[in-house]
């Protein structure tokens, strides 16, 4: 029997990962309060006494850090004299 090609192998990966998400869909249903465990991150941010958001990936829009480093860029592009002491802020 030949050795299967990239074709079949990309197949039974896509199968397998089908199986895997059906599985861990079902588990999510039988325990649903695995959906709301919340993350250690989020734990000792919240254990801080701080507000801990997670921002949607890919939307840089709604970022406020990129906000911030737009202005910083553009104030640093009409400020600076392009050399170490005029970049020191103070």
């Amino acid at each position: 029997m030949p050795p299967p090609t990239k074709q079949a192998k990309k197949q039974q990966e896509k199968a397998s990962h089908a199986r895997s998400i059906k599985l861990l869909h079902q588990d999510s249903i039988l325990q649903p309060d695995f959906e709301e465990q919340k993350s250690l991150v989020q734990e000792t941010i919240e254990a801080a006494g701080h507000l801990c958001i997670f921002l949607l990936k890919f939307y840089c829009e709604l970022n406020f850090i990129e906000f911030f480093w737009e202005a910083v860029k553009k104030y640093l592009q009409e400020h600076c004299d392009y050399t170490y002491n005029g970049l020191r802020l103070g």
